[in-house]
């Protein structure tokens, strides 16, 4: 049972949520259904999106280097803490969520393509109203 209160609380989530980042379509192209961006696509543009990230965070300058800050940082934290790019993108930890990642992604699309086949029936119907004259 939905009360007033959560039913009003569900549409407020509704209306503040922002639109996806990535969204994946699926369009009937010559008679096949296609997915929009293509799963090689996506992947692709999920690793732009990860190396636009890193070169952000290579250019941002470390508050813990900040002149104004100077005086309230230890200078061993700033030492320890100011790892360079390289160090980043070679860690282990990095890499293994990385790859994560694109294992997820790759799920992902195996499962959207079972549900694409849903659809099937479908499209059929569409082939089949294409032949239909309507003039008959």
């Amino acid at each position: 049972v939905i009360t007033p209160m959560a039913a009003k609380m569900t549409a407020e989530a509704q209306k503040v949520s922002s639109p996806p980042v990535f969204e994946v379509e699926i369009l009937m192209v010559n008679d096949n259904l296609v997915f929009s961006p293509s799963a090689d696509d996506y992947q692709a543009r999920l690793e732009e999106v990860v190396a636009g990230f890193l070169e952000m965070v290579a250019t941002v300058n470390r508050l813990l280097t900040h002149k104004s800050l100077k005086s309230y940082v230890d200078q061993g934290a700033e030492m320890e803490m100011s790892g360079n790019l390289v160090e980043l993108i070679t860690d282990d930890t990095h890499n293994d969520l990385l790859g994560e990642v694109k294992a997820s992604v790759a799920m992902a699309f195996e499962d959207a393509e079972e549900f694409k086949q849903t659809f099937g029936p479908y499209r059929e119907m569409v082939m089949e109203n294409r032949t239909v004259n309507t003039e008959e």
